[in-house]
């Protein structure tokens, strides 16, 4: 990233610093964060260390000078000088620790606690911890009144007042700023640890900040801490100093700054009135251009793949009189970028008419048509420690059960006639009363009452049946040796499906890792490096069995099932499990794309782009996965007639490897020795 500010004597931006670590996601986190002087003279931003670590650095205008003013060994952020100038603000942690990679699921539930510190910029200024005496001072004696003069009257000579002249615009004193000794005037401040976002010292002798969700000021006389804003995020003062808008419950407020609003709605900005005069022509005309820039800027590769990126350009620009709605640009974007040949190239919607969308709630079954009524053929039930999961026909009490048919939904006759389905129209999360019997027709049911669940939830009902069915199916063919775990992606599900699986299986003596399907994420280095553990010892203890060191792992031979459907961290998983040698990889070669994306800016209408910018190579540098993919070391086909079948050859065969290592593995089998005599 590079940091510049406009100089508007000459109209042209000047260089600050090219930060060539730092970067909206990948590697670490920092966007320079710049703030500036009250005298225009300094600007104050964060830089990344060749540690990854970030620092607070203070650059000079008139000289062009930079002084680092953090020493590197806590992660520094959000700087902000005070309004006098005599202060600056930032933010550091010393505990950021794995989570200054986050690309990486290491990173994940690693809290990270940053505290508020001030900078005293000149030698001369005082601590803004103030030395008080306690004797109390001697009031004086009041000075007499003194004399108004009377006023002079206006002069009549030319029968006019004389006009008073404007006052001059107020010169901003230059800051005083000592360079030497910086981090003996380092102080920290009264603020609790953690949960900050932001600060400002755009208000005279107060530090406004948001924490965990509340706007709060620090008096920075009395050293004091009140909370402004509750259930608040984002904020800005106004350059005077005079207003602060900020964000909270969908709206946008505007009140005095540093001061707790009268009441919640206080200061609401309207904005239902406000109507935009749009040019679509003019607006998809610039985030063409727009589209073009930011692949060309952001790409990683700056040859963009062979691609002669001008005649690119040329050769898609002369459709635009032809795109007459919004879902031709993105067309229009989708066929330019697919000259770049490469995968996380993704294309978001902006501002287009979309139709209102029919919620349907569903009961978590699947259903078959038997003498003209819907049997129920499975319920699918939300298993055992899943508190967010709901399964409506497997709620206890209402005892309904595979076999049972449904015949009636609040009143209304379900035949074969009907769709089972559009009478739960709008009826996610809301009481529906359905007629239960043993046999088709009406006869006899009994009437219970559901609350149907989103589309999104029965999904994930199916796949937590699907996942517990592999589960028990490898558990039964290998006699409960072999450990099931599956990871739907390398984001925050399938890290806990890893945590879920992993950990409650310790007495395997094999593992099966399954990501087929898997959608990726971050790169699961959490997961390889718990899998590459080597046993190391043994604790004994006098009446129990030996416990190890690692105090997790499963010590035996282990597999990865992949296939075609998954890809970015699916791709990165398998490559690393194969690269630590960790064992075969069986199925199909994985989808092929890992060159990564991070943040970029909206377009006009609020729809946006990606440009991928950062590709893998390997340690003999070479490009690598992208296009490509990780191919398996057992192929193994699976078609859609197995599936059908009720047939997994992946699986079937992954086991099958498993159970033939598993009888030349060499386990670690040492029993404890005897007691021990020392000393005697």
């Amino acid at each position: 990233l590079n940091l510049y500010y406009i100089d508007i004597t000459v109209r042209k931006p000047v260089l600050v610093k090219a930060d060539k670590l730092g970067s909206q996601t990948n590697r670490t986190y920092n966007p320079l964060q710049p703030a500036w002087s009250p005298d225009s003279k300094w600007i104050s931003y964060v830089a990344t260390l060749p540690s990854t670590v970030s620092a607070v650095y203070l650059y000079n205008l008139d000289k062009e000078s930079h002084t680092q003013v953090t020493d590197g060994m806590s992660n520094a952020a959000a700087p902000a000088f005070s309004r006098d100038g005599k202060y600056l603000f930032f933010l550091a942690s010393t505990d950021v620790g794995l989570t200054n990679s986050g690309l990486h699921m290491s990173a994940y539930q690693r809290p990270v606690n940053y505290n508020a510190y001030a900078l005293i910029l000149s030698k001369k200024t005082p601590s803004l911890y103030k030395t008080e005496s306690d004797e109390e001072a001697v009031k004086a004696d009041d000075p007499a009144p003194k004399k108004e003069e009377p006023k002079k009257p206006t002069s009549k000579k030319d029968g006019k007042a004389k006009v008073p002249e404007a006052a001059p615009v107020p010169v901003k004193k230059p800051i005083e700023v000592d360079l030497d000794d910086l981090s003996n005037r380092i102080i920290s401040l009264p603020i609790p640890a953690g949960g900050i976002n932001s600060l400002d010292g755009g208000v005279e002798n107060q530090l406004i900040y948001v924490r965990n969700g509340e706007i709060a000021s620090l008096d920075l006389n009395k050293m004091e801490v009140t909370t402004l804003v509750p259930g608040a995020y984002g904020v800005v003062i106004s350059s005077d100093g005079k207003t602060m808008m900020y964000a909270a419950r969908g709206s946008y407020f505007m009140v005095a700054a540093g001061q707790k609003p009268a009441t919640p709605e206080t200061g609401k900005v309207k904005l239902d009135g406000i109507k935009v005069l749009v040019d679509p022509a003019a607006e998809w005309k610039q985030m063409f251009n727009e589209v073009w820039h930011q692949e060309k800027e952001y790409f990683y590769a700056e040859n963009m793949h062979g691609a002669d990126w001008a005649a690119i350009k040329t050769k898609y620009e002369k459709f635009l009189p032809y795109v007459n709605h919004r879902a031709d640009l993105a067309y229009l974007f989708n066929e330019m970028m697919g000259e770049m040949v490469v995968g996380h190239n993704y294309i978001y919607p902006g501002d287009e008419p979309m139709a209102p969308a029919v919620g349907v709630g569903m009961l978590g079954a699947d259903y078959e048509v038997v003498n003209g009524a819907y049997k129920i053929r499975k319920i699918f039930t939300r298993l055992d420690w899943n508190p967010t999961f709901k399964a409506p026909l497997a709620e206890p009490g209402l005892n309904i059960k595979e076999g049972d048919y449904i015949v009636a939904v609040n009143g209304v006759p379900v035949t074969s006639e009907t769709s089972i389905y559009s009478l739960f129209d709008f009826k996610a999360g809301k009481q529906v009363a359905i007629k239960i019997n043993s046999k088709p027709g009406v006869e006899g049911a009994r009437e219970v009452v559901v609350v149907p669940i989103t589309f999104s939830s029965e999904l994930e009902l199916r796949k937590m049946d699907w996942v517990e069915g592999n589960r028990k199916r490898v558990e039964k063919a290998s006699d409960g040796q072999i450990a099931y775990v599956y990871m739907p992606n390398t984001g925050e599900d399938g890290y806990k499906y890893f945590n879920r699986y992993y950990f409650s299986q310790m007495d395997k003596k094999a593992l099966l890792m399954d990501e087929r399907n898997n959608g990726g994420g971050w790169v699961a280095d959490y997961v390889i490096d718990l899998l590459s553990r080597e046993l190391v010892s043994y604790w004994a203890i006098r009446d129990g069995k030996s416990f190890t060191t690692p105090g997790n792992g499963i010590f035996g031979p282990k597999a990865m099932l992949i296939n075609e459907n998954a890809g970015s961290g699916g791709d990165m998983m398998p490559y690393m499990f194969k690269h630590k040698g960790l064992g075969k990889l069986i199925g199909r070669t994985t989808m092929g794309i890992l060159v990564g994306i991070s943040g970029y800016p909206s377009l006009l209408d609020g729809g946006s782009i990606t440009s991928p910018n950062f590709g893998i190579y390997d340690t003999q540098g070479k490009w690598i996965i992208e296009n490509e993919g990780v191919a398996p070391d057992i192929f193994v086909e699976s078609t859609p007639k197995d599936l059908l079948e009720g047939r997994d050859p992946q699986l079937e065969r992954t086991i099958k490897v498993l159970q033939e290592e598993m009888k030349t593995y060499k386990y670690p089998n040492v029993a404890k020795p005897k007691d021990p005599i020392r000393g005697h």
